[in-house]
């Protein structure tokens, strides 16, 4: 005869019962579909995505500005177009060429480099500016449109566009942003004018570290500028804010970390990562071993050097500072790391 149970009873007799027959409970960031991306993929991810869409603020002259060159003078012989506005395309044609290099490409050593155009603003055309060819192009564009003629819509947004003025000789690239001890952010950039002249700093890459007081105003960056070679700027605050805009998005999730010499570089972990497990009674390191032009991993694995020197791991970025311990890094890259290839 079964003994009376209560029905709370039976209830957590059939639970015990149900959950005796499932399989061991698994964690849904250990699960095939729902797996953690690695520490990184996921900033490179983001950044990818953001540079598809991002369009620069301040152009630099390239490319596409070469075809929009072609465009203009073709406009320029087009009969059918009125005397302002074939005028117009030539001036226009005139102030874009400015921005653009003399040469399209020329040889540095071995490697031909592609130089870059100038940084150039554009003010829209508007009535005041401009009313007669205001009018002609707002017609242009209205008989575009009801002809659906592209290359003359195309035509007629660039003069309300504006004329482009140069507002540099040079281009400007940011490797990343160097946090320091204290907090702050500073940036690594380097110069290339319009002539294939580059800046030679002495950080990594042959980047200068570009201090935040002489990013501040268009007067403090047109010095730090010309220190650094034949760099001009006369652009304003306007540019320079734009300038300012466009570099955040270039280096979007490049975290840079300046090493002090060669060896061991230990490196914190986030608590809920899978790779910080312990160990009973050790501890497990985590970081990398920095030689010249590579890191190995704990685990074993080779990162080499980016173009730049730059060793990227784990959303991160690890380079050689240009000051050690002492007030110059005079230390010369250690044999084990200098006479091993990477296989």
């Amino acid at each position: 005869m079964k003994p009376d149970i209560s029905p709370e009873q039976q209830t957590e007799h059939n639970r015990a019962a149900f959950e005796s027959g499932m399989p061991p409970a698994r964690s849904s960031t250990r699960m095939g579909h729902y797996e953690s991306p690695p520490p990184g993929r996921e900033q490179n991810r983001r950044r990818t995505e953001a540079q598809r869409k991002w369009r620069p603020n301040l152009p630099n002259a390239g490319k596409a500005e070469r075809e929009d060159l072609d465009r203009l003078r073709q406009f320029c012989r087009d009969e059918s177009l009125d005397i302002i506005l074939r005028e117009a395309a030539s001036h226009y044609a005139e102030a874009l060429e400015k921005c653009l290099p003399r040469q399209h490409r020329i040889r540095i050593g071995q490697q031909r480099v592609t130089l870059p155009g100038c940084y150039y603003s554009r003010k829209p055309l508007t009535p005041t500016r401009n009313a007669r060819l205001f009018n002609a192009v707002t017609e242009l564009l209205v008989a575009a449109m009801v002809e659906q003629d592209g290359l003359k819509s195309w035509l007629a947004q660039y003069f309300l566009g504006g004329i482009p003025a140069p507002v540099s000789n040079f281009k400007m690239d940011c490797l990343g942003l160097v946090r320091g001890t204290d907090g702050h952010v500073t940036r690594l950039v380097r110069f290339m004018n319009t002539n294939g002249e580059t800046s030679e700093g002495h950080e990594v890459g042959g980047t200068d570290v570009l201090p935040n007081k002489m990013y501040s105003t268009s007067g403090r960056f047109k010095t730090f500028a010309r220190s650094k070679g034949n760099f001009i700027w006369y652009g304003r605050l306007r540019e320079l804010l734009l300038l300012h805009w466009d570099v955040t998005e270039q280096v979007a999730y490049r975290d840079l970390r300046l090493v002090q010499g060669y060896g061991w570089h230990e490196i914190p972990t986030r608590e809920d990562n899978e790779q910080q497990v312990s160990i009973p009674g050790q501890k497990r390191q985590h970081g990398l071993w920095i030689y010249e032009g590579y890191a190995k991993t704990t685990d074993g694995r080779v990162l080499p050097a980016d173009k730049d020197g730059i060793i990227w791991f784990e959303g991160h970025g690890y380079a050689l500072s240009r000051t050690g311990r002492e007030r110059e890094y005079i230390q010369h890259p250690p044999p084990t790391g200098a006479q091993r290839s990477i296989v």
